[in-house]
């Protein structure tokens, strides 16, 4: 039986599942799709680990599935709902609290992301939305973004992400203890999924040859220089399928050794047609670390390592220097435009240390912080960027208790395995655990330059594996002491919620809004304009004098009084045949903008279109 608490995390965790649920079922998404997901949602109510197979076969093609019945790019969105619904199978069955590891550490992740995007939630929803909200429409908003992703949300999609593959995580590692011989076959599952996908992409780059009419000829050619991939970016692509390979290779002391090495060789060339140079070495290294630590064990295996150093060593040089021109930016250049934003990361995170500027920001925020810096070095001339860096990327976002979370879920299943020897494993699995965890440490090594896991499909698979390895453990439940320490502090982050979401309100930028006006129009003698009707308003920066453009739009002088805070502060005369520039003197405000209401004082409350209102600027003096 549960404890009382327990109980009511499992009915929240439980209402929030099926809240999600619903989402998707209402939804504008191709019924084909809603179909899948009532089965799977159902086998995880009855068969959760048939469920949770089901799902490591088909995650890696969910962007093809998705494409294959419906125009829109909705495999992640698609993914998402297939982990849903695993997960509510196994929460609607969970009656017994089996020890974990992964409990507390996945809790305290999704509190931290939950925490964080419901703190940048209502400046967000000022800037998405006019008028009243109601409950139903913040519920679309927040819980349905298969019909409409808004891109100002985006920190609440990415911590519900996060906390998605929390949860993912636990549920594996739940699965995997009931059924040590479930974590092999989740391996293979993967395995075989990633290996559909490595088909597609050299699918492609046939198709490319074929096209070119130099067929096979052009096909060497192609392979040295096209970088492709259907499910991931290929820097992401590049980062799990090197987990995906040496996990698999934990499969090898098993039968079916010849479908294995064929598999584990479509997924190696996968690996090369994505072109991570980064992920390639993290492979190299990885591979020649685990073996230089078994070769102990045998005079074989010491020769074995040592052959494996020395290819490491060449192969590195030659991805070094030796690596086909063009195929990814020079050296020089990646390295100049990761240091850019290495400090812009460490500039961001001064300003925000302990909570971070919030989860899913760094990209728009990144150009406040000296991301501009990155437009003479890189011919897309972007002026923003992700941090590349997927440590400071969550330090900036997060913060110290963000970073944390994720190194402690990290921890939880890495030193185990790690401190673990092999005849302890579970379902005598030592040798899988040794080669899942180097799979989840190389793929570690290639977010010291890169950020798979901002990508849903990328991160989903890695907290697979992290509760994989989790399972093959023996359990340590946390004690009284701990448990009790982790609710204090996730209560504390929860508390924390309106006062982060009272600085972030006043900091959102609101340039962009206002009510009572029309959409812009084409400019008329040099000015584009937004019709205001008897009464509207504008969201100005506090601390400044702005030249606001105005013009009757009636035929005749109208006038209009200005008011903050309910407050008269001006009243102005706008002209009917020429822009009347005037000045607009805004107060300091703890708020970054300030609201200004407009008031037509000689026109019919009626009036829908009175005056033309063009862009404030600020004043040059």
């Amino acid at each position: 039986m549960l404890s009382a608490g327990r109980r009511a995390l499992w009915l929240l965790a439980l209402a929030l599942l099926a809240l999600m649920q619903t989402a998707w079922f209402i939804s504008n998404v191709p019924l084909p799709l809603k179909i899948g997901i009532a089965g799977l949602s159902a086998i995880a109510v009855f068969r959760p680990g048939w469920a949770l197979l089901i799902w490591a076969g088909l995650a890696p093609l969910s962007t093809s599935i998705a494409a294959l019945v419906d125009d829109a790019p909705r495999g992640a969105l698609l993914l998402e709902a297939m982990t849903v619904g695993v997960i509510t199978g196994v929460v609607a069955r969970y009656t017994t609290g089996t020890p974990t590891r992964l409990a507390l550490p996945a809790l305290w992740m999704g509190v931290v992301a939950i925490a964080s995007g419901l703190s940048e939630l209502p400046g967000r929803l000022i800037t998405t939305t006019e008028g009243y909200l109601s409950c139903l429409v913040i519920a679309r908003l927040l819980f349905q973004p298969a019909v409409d992703l808004l891109q100002p949300l985006e920190p609440w999609y990415f911590a519900l992400v996060i906390t998605k593959c929390a949860a993912l995580a636990w549920t594996t590692e739940y699965l995997c203890r009931r059924d040590s011989d479930l974590a092999p076959r989740v391996v293979w599952c993967a395995l075989v999924g990633h290996a559909g996908v490595a088909v597609l992409n050299v699918t492609r780059v046939v198709g490319a040859s074929l096209r070119s009419g130099q067929f096979p000829e052009s096909l060497p050619g192609l392979l040295l220089s096209v970088r492709t991939s259907t499910q991931y970016d290929v820097n992401a692509a590049g980062s799990i399928l090197v987990m995906v390979i040496l996990a698999a290779a934990g499969l090898a002391a098993r039968r079916a050794r010849l479908p294995l090495v064929l598999l584990i060789g479509v997924v190696t060339t996968a690996l090369w047609v994505a072109g991570s140079r980064v992920a390639m070495a993290a492979l190299l290294i990885t591979l020649t670390g685990v073996l230089a630590l078994r070769s102990r064990r045998s005079t074989r295996t010491r020769w074995v390592a040592g052959a494996a150093l020395l290819v490491s060593v060449g192969v590195i040089g030659l991805l070094a220097m030796g690596y086909p021109a063009g195929r990814n930016l020079n050296l020089p250049t990646t390295i100049a435009s990761r240091g850019i934003l290495f400090k812009a990361a460490l500039r961001m995170t001064a300003h925000a240390p302990i909570v971070g500027v919030g989860a899913g920001t760094f990209l728009e925020e990144s150009s406040n912080y000296g991301a501009v810096a990155l437009a003479p070095l890189l011919h897309q001339n972007p002026t923003r960027e992700n941090a590349h860096n997927y440590f400071l990327q969550t330090l900036a976002e997060q913060g110290v208790v963000g970073l944390l979370a994720l190194l402690t879920m990290l921890a939880a299943a890495l030193v185990p395995a790690l401190q673990t020897p092999q005849r302890e494993a579970r379902g005598g699995n030592g040798v899988l655990m040794t080669w899942v965890a180097a799979g989840i440490v190389a793929s570690i090594l290639t977010w010291m330059t890169g950020h798979p896991l901002l990508l849903t499909e990328a991160a989903m698979m890695l907290w697979l594996f992290v509760g994989v390895l989790a399972g093959l453990t023996e359990p340590k439940p946390a004690g009284p002491a701990l448990r009790r320490i982790a609710c204090v502090a996730a209560v504390v982050m929860m508390a924390s919620i309106p006062f982060r979401a009272v600085k972030a309100t006043r900091e959102a930028d609101l340039e962009h809004i206002a009510t009572g006006v029309s959409q812009w129009q084409p400019a008329v003698d040099g000015e584009r304009y937004r019709e205001g009707g008897a009464e509207f308003s504008l969201f100005l920066p506090s601390r400044a004098t702005m030249v606001l453009p105005i013009r009757s739009a009636t035929g005749a002088a109208v006038t209009v009084e200005l008011r903050m805070d309910s407050r008269p502060i001006d009243v102005v005369v706008a002209p009917p045949d020429m822009w009347r520039q005037f000045r607009i003197q805004v107060p300091e405000s703890e708020s970054r903008y300030v609201k200004v209401d407009f008031r037509l004082i000689d026109s019919p409350p009626s009036c829908q279109a009175c005056v033309w209102v063009g862009k404030a600027v600020p004043l040059v003096r």
